[in-house]
């Protein structure tokens, strides 16, 4: 045979065959398994909110953490992702607002216990936030990162609070937030509110000090509340305990489901503002908003209060707004969006239009769009 092989036995022929039908197979596997793995993002770009001095690292913005850790099994005393909403973050970067104005120069530490740091500026008190309760190895890692940054342990706060997966410190030089920040496991940086207890209305109603207003006041009476300690334990408010969801004002057992109704106060009021013809409501911040976080995406949740609104202002009246970017931090747009559009999906094409934009050119005097 010219211009090829000759195969005496047949076998020889069939078995080549079958091999070279292999091969793109074997080529095929070789190429899947040589696939570089994909890694999940941790980043993403920062948010710039107007207002709000940028985190920066070094000359560059700070890309933002995206702050999902994987718990591992283990207990925690939050609900997972209660960071995503925590106020004073309107950037989402898990640095407190105030501590990023602190860092600008803007303003200096309100902290009462605030010492002269290393480089000068006054020390701020902060809460780090973790994921899940610190462990031993995260403790200590936090410790090294504030000693390597010239916190002194001696006569400073270093408290593990397990009951909210965080530690509060103070004496904390500013030198050593970015670094805190960015530690595995940490999810937020609280600044530690501050307290002034003016007591201008409390003390005179109670009676307590001689005063012009009130007669047979404590004092009056020889009562001086020396050496008496008086001790007030807040350890917050479950605004959906059973025995705090009455809110129908009826005095009868709790209500089984808090959302099978609308407070009567809020209805009366809105009842009364939308009264007003030149009154208009926008539907905004449905997400941040809610008592329930992480918020609930289904529309169900939040019907209640938007049949009030749709009764109260009707189709002329009510305005879309989005509320973005800071509704990302209960959800993304998509998800929000949804929400609106499915309470609206059985009302009328022109009311639709109305709410979602119509209304919004008419009441702010903006050009009709062109098609």
């Amino acid at each position: 045979m010219s211009g090829g092989a000759r195969y005496s036995n047949p076998r020889q022929a069939l078995l080549l065959v079958f091999l070279m039908l292999l091969l793109p197979i074997a080529s095929q596997t070789q190429a899947i398994d040589n696939t570089p793995e994909v890694e999940e993002p941790t980043h993403s770009p920062p948010i710039l909110v107007e207002g709000l001095p940028p985190l920066m690292c070094g000359e560059e913005l700070c890309d933002r953490p995206l702050r999902m850790y994987d718990r591992d099994g283990r207990d925690a005393n939050m609900e997972y992702g209660w960071w995503q909403a925590y106020g004073p973050d309107l950037d989402w970067n898990g640095m407190d607002d105030r501590l990023q104005r602190i860092l600008s120069g803007e303003y200096e530490s309100v902290s009462p216990t605030a010492i002269e740091g290393p480089n000068g500026r006054l020390t701020v008190a902060i809460y780090v936030d973790y994921s899940s309760p610190p462990t031993e190895s995260q403790i200590s890692e936090l410790k090294s990162v504030l000693e390597v940054n010239g916190w002194i342990e001696d006569g400073a706060w270093f408290d593990v609070l397990q009951s909210i997966n965080s530690i509060a410190i103070d004496h904390v030089p500013l030198e050593a937030l970015l670094e805190i920040w960015r530690l595995s496991g940490v999810v937020t940086i609280e600044q530690q509110n501050v307290m002034i207890p003016f007591l201008d209305h409390s003390v005179p109603s109670m009676k307590v000090r001689d005063s012009e207003f009130y007669e047979d006041t404590a004092q009056a009476l020889g009562y001086r509340g020396d050496g008496v300690v008086v001790a007030v334990l807040d350890t917050g408010v479950d605004n959906e305990h059973r025995s705090l969801n009455d809110f129908d004002d009826v005095n009868d057992e709790p209500d089984a489901d808090a959302n099978s109704y609308v407070d009567p106060k809020w209805v009366a009021a809105v009842q009364k503002v939308a009264r007003n013809p030149n009154v208009h409501c926008k539907i905004s911040g449905l997400f941040q908003q809610s008592h329930r976080q992480p918020s609930p995406k289904n529309v169900l949740f939040y019907k209640p209060e938007l049949d009030v609104l749709w009764e109260a202002f009707g189709e002329n009246r009510l305005i879309y707004g989005s509320n973005w970017p800071v509704t990302m931090r209960g959800g993304t747009y998509g998800e929000y969006l949804a929400v609106v559009k499915n309470f609206f999906a059985n009302k009328s094409r022109t009311a639709q239009e109305k709410f979602f934009f119509k209304n919004a050119l008419k009441f702010y005097g903006l050009p009709a769009l062109k098609h």
